[in-house]
């Protein structure tokens, strides 16, 4: 497939947010430049001012977190948030104390009116929702040529390519409805898939689909070759599953993948059964 270049993600930026990408259903985050998360106002009493609590073990474990958290970037990212102003060229010491002051007079307790206008404001700007929409209709164009391509080359795989290329997607393909719901009107008889890198993972995915069925099969390799080879069956019938591993079993070997990907046969056209479907 020829490589598409995808355009970039709309951002916009101002008095120290973002509206970016969360990354996860299409959504995007109003957060500070910084990237960093917001921290509960009561969360933060107890980083400053560890003292205040009860149990010497809690007094502790806060203690422990401050060292961990308190940094230049973290104190930007609190006092942001709760709409506390700072020059922007204060040093890391200067900042820890204009937010434990904040802190400590109740400052932090939510995030305040100011900030939330501005995430308004971000959000509806109309320049920045014209970017994503063109952005979102680009993105879907791009997709849809990128599914084609991907049905078009999953369509030319056997069953053991598929499962090496991608598990999920064999066991959707074979087993499973839209839905993700167990289907076994798609894979009516056993099938067998041969030389799989992962078998053990493949069988284990196979048993946690309701009513599939499992068995790995081992046997020695061809002619002069004593290295052992894996083959996975896997249907809805227990005994046909089984019986067609018993019978592989009693078999030669008879695959073979060559470095183009193909299967090779080591036996005679005569008595030859493709076991894959």
């Amino acid at each position: 497939m020829i490589p598409i270049e995808e355009p970039k993600r709309p951002i916009m930026k101002k008095r120290g947010f973002l509206i970016a990408s969360s990354g996860v259903n299409g959504g995007y985050n109003f957060i500070p430049t910084t990237r960093g998360l917001r921290e509960e106002g009561c969360r933060l009493s107890e980083l400053f001012f560890p003292e205040r609590l009860e149990r010497q073990q809690d007094q502790d474990s806060a203690r422990r977190a401050a060292k961990r958290l308190f940094n230049k970037e973290f104190f930007i990212t609190q006092l942001r948030w709760y709409g506390v102003p700072f020059k922007s060229n204060a040093k890391r010491d200067e900042l820890e104390a204009i937010l434990r002051t904040a802190v400590g007079e109740g400052k932090c307790r939510c995030v305040p009116e100011c900030v939330l206008a501005l995430e308004r404001s971000m959000r509806e700007d109309e320049t920045f929702c014209e970017d994503l929409r063109v952005y979102t209709t680009k993105m879907a164009e791009i997709n849809a040529i990128k599914k084609k391509w991907e049905d078009e080359e999953w369509a030319k795989l056997t069953p053991t390519e598929r499962a090496e290329y991608h598990p999920e997607g064999f066991f959707e393909h074979y087993f499973l409805d839209e839905q993700g719901e167990t289907d076994r009107t798609k894979t009516l008889e056993p099938m067998a898939l041969h030389e799989t890198s992962e078998c053990e993972d493949m069988c284990e995915m196979a048993k946690a689909i309701p009513g599939l069925e499992a068995d790995i099969m081992i046997r020695e390799g061809p002619c002069d070759d004593f290295s052992l080879c894996e083959t996975l069956c896997i249907g809805w019938d227990r005994d046909a599953v089984h019986a067609l591993a018993q019978r592989i079993s009693q078999e030669p070997r008879m695959y073979s993948v060559d470095q183009e990907g193909e299967e090779e046969d080591y036996e005679d056209d005569e008595g030859k059964e493709d076991l894959d479907m």
